[in-house]
C-alpha cells in the first residue's frame, strides 16, 4: 500500500475513538435504537394501513341542494321538496360503493353558500343545484352539476 492510500494515523485514531462510543449490538444501551426504530415501522405500517381504509380510491360524493322555485305565484315548496328527493334517493341507489350522497339536512344547512365553500364544508367533489318554473299546466326544471375545484 502507498502512503498517498493510507489513512492518517489521527484519522484512525478518530476512527478508533468513535467506534469505542458507540453502544455495541446486545449491549444494555442498544435497546431504546431498537425499540425507537421497532415503533417507528410499526407507526409507518399503522399510518399506510388506515389511508387505505379512510379514503378508498374512486370513491365519489356529491351533494343536492334544494331546488329553488322561480315562478311568480306563490311557492309550493312540495315541488321543490319533492323533486330534490327524488333525484338524492335516484342517486343514492346508483352505485352505493363508489358515489356518496350527503343527507338532505346537511344539503339545506349550506343552501346559498358558494360552491367551493360547499365542497370544502361537506368535503365533496360535485354540487347538484337546480330551480323549478311552473307555466300552466308544465312544469319545467333545470339542473347544473358543478365540479368542485378545492380537491
Amino acid at each position: 500500500m502507498t502512503s498517498s492510500n493510507r489513512p492518517s494515523r489521527r484519522r484512525l485514531l478518530f476512527l478508533l475513538q468513535l467506534r469505542s462510543r458507540l453502544p455495541r449490538p446486545g449491549s444494555a444501551s442498544s435497546w431504546p435504537y431498537f425499540t425507537l426504530a421497532i415503533l417507528s415501522a410499526l407507526s409507518l405500517g399503522v399510518y399506510r394501513w388506515l389511508q387505505l381504509t379512510i379514503s378508498p380510491v374512486g370513491n365519489v360524493r356529491i351533494a343536492v341542494l334544494p331546488f329553488t322555485y322561480v315562478s311568480g305565484d306563490s311557492k309550493p315548496d312540495y315541488i321543490t321538496d319533492g323533486l330534490t328527493d327524488i333525484i338524492r334517493t335516484a342517486l343514492s341507489q346508483l352505485d352505493p360503493q363508489h358515489l356518496g350522497v350527503i343527507a338532505a339536512t346537511s344539503s339545506k344547512i349550506v343552501a346559498g353558500k358558494p360552491i367551493t365553500e360547499i365542497g370544502r364544508v361537506l368535503i365533496v367533489s360535485y354540487v347538484l343545484e337546480g330551480s323549478v318554473q311552473r307555466a300552466g299546466n308544465q312544469v319545467r326544471f333545470a339542473k347544473l352539476m358543478t365540479k368542485v375545484g378545492f380537491r
